[in-house]
């Protein structure tokens, strides 16, 4: 399977709003099943990205929530013309983040502690690559996630890397995860610009 990702960057007297269609496509055989559009508006005010609703057929979710640097929604959805990184991308930085999320699943009765601690470390050079500028900064994160049940007391570890190539202009025109808990081919996704206008 694999998904396209289209966007439309409009500014606003506010800072910038973009509007996102998702599509995804199953290859079975010679058959190719498209899923239906999911479509997404986020806004950025004052260098911070906001999730602010989604559309996915018939179902609309409300979100209003500020996306971190190093939380998961970023790595597959905005990630190519909003990464949250961006405002802190400079040669040679190496910026740190933590943060802990309590979640309640009022169904199941599930109370979910989860703590990510996130590094990011930006080359000291700059590379060339296939983006507007044709200069790219090399920015490589390992995010760390531990997560417990209060009801069962369960523990997951998950441990990744993810590399971005970050164009000059602020856009992703690639994007690799690794998940580094899996012994054999650790590449789980990549992401790539595939037209820019």
């Amino acid at each position: 399977m694999y998904s396209r990702y289209e966007f439309n960057v409009t500014q606003k007297p506010w800072g910038y709003e973009i509007v996102q269609v998702a599509r995804s496509y199953i290859i079975e055989g010679q058959n190719v099943i498209e899923s239906v559009p999911v479509i997404g508006i986020w806004h950025i005010v004052n260098n911070t990205l906001y999730e602010i609703y989604t559309i996915a057929g018939e179902d609309m979710y409300i979100h209003n929530y500020t996306v971190r640097p190093g939380s998961s929604g970023v790595f597959h959805s905005i990630l190519p013309v909003a990464p949250s990184i961006w405002p802190y991308v400079k040669e040679g930085e190496v910026i740190r983040t933590k943060y802990v999320i309590n979640f309640t699943d009022l169904r199941r009765g599930v109370n979910l502690k989860s703590t990510i601690i996130t590094t990011f470390k930006v080359d000291k050079d700059l590379v060339d690559c296939q983006g507007p500028s044709g200069k790219c900064y090399v920015v490589e994160m390992i995010r760390n996630s531990k997560s417990k049940t209060r009801r069962g007391g369960e523990i997951s570890e998950r441990r990744y890397r993810h590399v971005y190539y970050i164009d000059l202009s602020g856009i992703v025109v690639k994007a690799e995860t690794y998940d580094l808990t899996q012994p054999v081919n650790p590449l789980m996704s990549e992401i790539k610009l595939v037209e820019w206008r």
